[in-house]
């Protein structure tokens, strides 16, 4: 028989004896009803009793789509709210360079609407804050709502707008303060703008005026002047930064003055174009500048210059390599703003209805703008015509185009027979301008 230490009987323990008269059959038998694990053991069960209840609920749980958005996120640290997630955000376009983070959580690659990569935030008070050297920081706080009592927020708060993708609908956040000239120091808004005009000065060119030719100081001046003799015609481009007066440009815009969303870009405004702000992706930042067209005739007895009063944007892909600024183009196909000699001619073009639509053919127009290795040369507007929106002609090439227009020192000529068929008023080229065209059209330079 088993018989447990003394100081292990409790009142578990109970006592069984031989009934009076029965025969002995040793005596007195005492039988432990509990447990026989030790403190340590209970212990021990008690806590993996309680470990599989918790993976079965975490099981059960997981099986939920939001909850296993918030598992993902939280182990992986990236952010793929399904499209029907609540509470999700974009981000205002910003240079690529820079770095988001919200509540310190950084976020890698800038979730954008270009990227459609929004976040999913829960309710409450969220800081947001944006480094980008050199710009200065940008900070604000975005109130999520949902929660029951969410106390206000403290500091400039973040501005919102609705932003629906094909995938997902969400709300943009902008800080307070743009990303532009201002948000940088003295020396560096000095070191950008130089390098701006610096990269516009490579654009500009000079050109002969010969003899019987006609030019114009201005796109828009009303005096038409025929050259005498052989005048040196230097065509440039002047980046305006002054804000002091208002802006009005000429040409395709796309806002009041020269205006983007609200933003001047005098001081450069981001451009949604591009720049996807993906990881792996290079770094830029995509913006509007306002640039004046300035012409010069030199030669014996002349001396004239345009009063360079046409303000037109400019689309500039800016990168920062090495603590300097370096400037280009963004490549061809992405925007007709990439040709400051061309912008004045776009717009004549697609501001008169009759430059796009052949009423008496029934016709409509697609057009290409080019200019060859010197842009004071001209700038060539292509036509390729379309009837009941079928093409008329199976041949894209700027060289096998239908009609062509030249803006050649101001003046906007008629380029081939067809084009002076069609708009009779026009001048037709002379034999240096078809020269120009034909060039032009062979070896062109930049396509907008």
């Amino acid at each position: 028989m088993y018989q447990l230490p003394e100081h292990e009987f409790d009142d578990k323990t109970i006592e069984v004896s031989d009934l009076p008269g029965a025969e002995k059959q040793g005596g007195v038998h005492r039988l432990w009803l509990g447990s026989r694990l030790t403190c340590k053991q209970k212990r021990q069960r008690l806590f993996w009793t309680s470990a599989l209840i918790v993976l079965a609920l975490l099981g059960l749980l997981a099986s939920l789509a939001p909850v296993r958005v918030l598992i993902g996120e939280s182990f992986s640290g990236s952010n793929t709210p399904g499209p029907n997630a609540r509470n999700l955000y974009f981000v205002q376009l910003l240079p690529g360079w820079g770095r988001l983070s919200v509540d310190g959580k950084q976020y890698s690659p800038l979730p954008t609407v270009l990227n459609e990569q929004p976040i999913h935030l829960a309710s409450g008070i969220h800081t947001l804050t944006w480094e980008g050297e050199p710009f200065a920081p940008l900070t604000c706080q975005l109130t999520v709502p949902g929660a029951s009592s969410v106390p206000p927020a403290r500091g400039q708060a973040c501005l919102t707008s609705s932003a629906n993708t094909a995938q997902y609908k969400a709300s943009v956040i902008s800080f307070p303060r743009a990303v532009n000239l201002t948000s940088l120091p003295g020396d560096e808004q000095t070191n950008l703008k130089q390098a701006v005009q610096d990269f516009l000065d490579k654009q500009g060119s000079s050109e002969y005026v010969q003899p019987d030719e006609q030019y114009k100081l201005d796109y828009d001046a009303q005096e038409t002047f025929t050259a005498r003799q052989r005048i040196q015609a230097t065509q440039s481009f002047l980046l305006d930064t002054d804000t002091q007066r208002p802006g009005a440009c000429d040409g395709p815009t796309v806002g009041p003055g020269c205006t983007l969303q609200q933003q001047d870009c005098r001081l450069f405004c981001t451009v949604p174009v591009g720049n996807n702000h993906q990881a792996n992706s290079q770094h830029y930042w995509d913006t509007f500048v306002v640039v004046r067209e300035h012409w010069s005739f030199q030669g014996d007895n002349t001396n004239q210059q345009s009063r360079a009063n046409h303000q037109t944007l400019v689309l500039l892909r800016i990168s920062r390599v090495k603590d300097s600024w370096q400037i280009a183009f963004l490549p061809q196909g992405y925007s007709g703003f990439n040709n400051p000699a061309c912008t004045l001619t776009m717009g004549t073009i697609f501001g008169n209805a009759r430059y796009r639509q052949i009423t008496q053919k029934q016709q409509d127009a697609d057009w290409q703008f080019a200019t060859g290795e010197r842009a004071a040369r001209g700038c060539l507007a292509a036509a390729q015509f379309y009837i009941n929106y079928s093409r008329t002609s199976t041949q894209s090439e700027l060289s096998n185009a239908d009609a062509y227009l030249l803006t050649r020192f101001n003046i906007l000529l008629a380029g081939n027979a067809k084009a002076h068929e069609i708009w009779p008023d026009l001048p037709l080229v002379s034999l240096e301008a078809r020269q120009a065209t034909d060039e032009i059209a062979q070896h062109p330079k930049i396509i907008s």
